[in-house]
């Protein structure tokens, strides 16, 4: 799920490698509002898709969004105009906003809290992989010279008729909590929400509370938590957008800049997964491990 929903991101740098920018008059600063725009969306969803994953079943949820931004990004081959492909990117990072807390609260759910960075940290990792599968989707599109749709159509055609095939298989596999899960017998249910007790929050608690709340904006940490998000975002945003651009200013053709993206993808993998395996083995270097990862 987190490689699609990456996937769905990247799918603007990758259509942009060919004619989109030429054929939606996205010239000048129309195309950095394109991408900027879908992080507007992103914010704005965020507070109210962490309210609703309190109070409905989170797997649920969160199908349903992955369902419903697959159809937008189907939508996104009919966009004619710089007006229209604001209003799809902006959607798409609304219902694209509940996606880490859906992952989190799902582990929550199902893992002790030692086990729980390990797994965030694989299906963060996979970011990577998203990288290098939409290099090679836009790669062998680009080769299609026979199709009534031109490549960058076709990119977001495929990616979103991926979105959708897991939307349905995501609904239909993945529990809300271990008591739903078909998977695990009445006795296993029973062992896996006392593994989790010891985490001392719970299954699921839909209730608001306001010092909790007020926690939250006075804690410090909380703080640098934001600003190591601002400023990690910045560059994310940037490299995320418009490395097919860069690339393209090399010289390299559309095809060409598509593939040399792969190698980024490899290392956000590789380093990522290996980070967080050193952060769970070794105690107490989770800020180390982070501050020599930001200097490069």
């Amino acid at each position: 799920t987190y490689t699609l929903q990456f996937l769905d991101k990247l799918s603007l740098n990758y259509a942009a490698a060919y004619t989109l920018i030429d054929d939606l008059g996205l010239g000048g600063q129309r195309y950095s509002w394109v991408a900027a725009i879908f992080n507007f969306g992103y914010l704005a969803g965020a507070i109210p898709a962490n309210y609703l994953i309190q109070r409905f079943p989170v797997a649920k949820f969160t199908g349903i969004m992955i369902f419903i931004w697959a159809i937008l990004l189907i939508a996104h081959i009919g966009a004619k105009t710089y007006g229209g492909i604001l209003v799809l990117r902006f959607l798409l990072g609304v219902l694209e906003s509940c996606i880490s807390p859906s992952c989190m609260a799902l582990s929550s759910n199902f893992y002790k809290r030692s086990e729980q960075p390990l797994r965030m940290c694989f299906f963060l990792s996979f970011n990577g992989i998203a990288t290098m599968l939409g290099a090679l989707l836009s790669w062998g599109l680009g080769h299609a010279t026979h199709s009534k749709l031109v490549p960058w159509k076709l990119i977001f055609l495929t990616i979103g008729l991926m979105n959708l095939v897991w939307s349905a298989v995501f609904l239909l596999l993945c529990p809300d909590t271990p008591m739903n899960a078909r998977f695990l017998k009445p006795k296993e249910k029973l062992v896996a929400i006392e593994r989790v007790a010891n985490n001392m929050m719970g299954i699921k608690n839909s209730k608001y509370k306001k010092d909790q709340v007020i926690e939250v904006v006075t804690d410090y940490k909380t703080l640098f938590y934001v600003l190591i998000g601002l400023a990690c975002g910045v560059i994310n945003g940037g490299s995320g957008n418009f490395q097919s651009a860069l690339i393209k200013g090399f010289g390299f053709s559309s095809t060409e800049s598509t593939i040399l993206q792969m190698p980024t993808g490899a290392i956000e993998f590789g380093v990522i997964f290996t980070a967080g395996i050193i952060a769970v083995l070794v105690k107490n270097t989770r800020c180390i491990i982070f501050c020599l990862l930001c200097i490069p």
